[in-house]
């Protein structure tokens, strides 16, 4: 599969879709999850419809979401996002909520603005749980990508995967089995590696 070009092909796809649902997902993740975690407000009217979403798993989503977009592209893509878009807004509140308080009254007494205590406090206190969110993220965004070519697709790595089991070609399986966890690891890896450089950096920063 290596010399023929057909795994690099299939790879090349999938972590085309999976960039592109995790980039929308954690993206959108981020900017609600921020809204939660800094209003009392938000959070009271969006929480308990959100819990409620996080519990059906991206699988069910499937069959729904082939009513408005089909078995195409898009229907990988949304439910890549959906899958990348969960962990990133709970653990992004959850990062806000858990932020000391002592460290907020500490900003008042300097007397900082609103964003001031957003960037310099708030934000560096919940810049772990953030990145355990993209992390996670990254991790169901790979899974959906695999579950979602196996479904629906005519190209990538879970496709190769279902054509294996379809021929019986248990080598092809174990080959595609071993990539998809290899490369699941290093996205892992690499996502971590920046979040060990990105917190250094912006604690300088915030500092």
């Amino acid at each position: 599969m290596i010399v023929n070009g057909d795994l690099a092909a299939n790879l090349g796809i999938s972590l085309k879709r999976v960039a592109l649902g995790f980039a929308a997902g954690a993206a959108s993740g981020l900017l609600l999850g921020t809204l939660i975690g800094l209003s009392r407000t938000i959070e009271a009217l969006l929480k308990p419809t959100l819990t409620a979403f996080v519990q059906v798993p991206v699988l069910a989503w499937i069959p729904m979401l082939m009513i408005p977009f089909g078995i195409g592209e898009t229907l990988k893509l949304v439910a890549i996002g959906m899958a990348a878009f969960t962990p990133v807004v709970m653990n992004t509140a959850k990062g806000f909520h858990q932020v000391p308080k002592n460290l907020v009254e500490i900003g008042t007494i300097y007397r900082l603005n609103w964003v001031q205590r957003t960037l310099h406090i708030m934000l560096p206190g919940a810049l772990p749980a953030i990145f355990v969110g993209l992390r996670l993220s990254l991790t169901y965004a790979w899974h959906s990508l695999v579950v979602v070519e196996l479904v629906a697709s005519t190209e990538g790595i879970g496709y190769m995967a279902v054509m294996a089991r379809q021929m019986f070609q248990l080598d092809v399986m174990l080959a595609t089995m071993m990539v998809i966890g290899i490369v699941g690891f290093a996205l892992d890896r690499s996502l971590r590696s920046a979040e060990g450089e990105l917190a250094r950096r912006y604690g300088a920063v915030a500092a």
